[in-house]
């Protein structure tokens, strides 16, 4: 199966039932990683990307599934741009 469609017809159920990641492996993860850069990849639905960003962090997303990206713009509720590389796709915050 393709990345581009391996969760489509899912994202609806994944955004919804999908839970965040607890607070203790994120402060741990602050403290290993200084702040700056990073690339959250197969970002999915931006549950991730919008930890990361919250705490900070300048965030390069990568997910192929156009139905998943979609979720993220929701989630994000920011204005991204997103840029295709390869079968891939990129945001970059606007």
């Amino acid at each position: 199966m393709a990345n581009e469609t391996k969760f489509t017809g899912n994202a609806d159920h994944y955004s919804k039932y999908r839970s965040s990641y607890p607070d203790h492996l994120l402060d741990y993860l602050v403290e290993q990683i200084p702040a700056g850069s990073v690339v959250d990849i197969g970002a999915g639905t931006g549950i991730f990307t919008q930890c990361l960003l919250t705490r900070g962090y300048d965030v390069l997303a990568v997910e192929p599934n156009k139905e998943m990206r979609s979720k993220a713009q929701d989630l994000l509720n920011m204005e991204l741009t997103w840029h295709r590389r390869e079968n891939e796709y990129c945001f970059t915050q606007c």
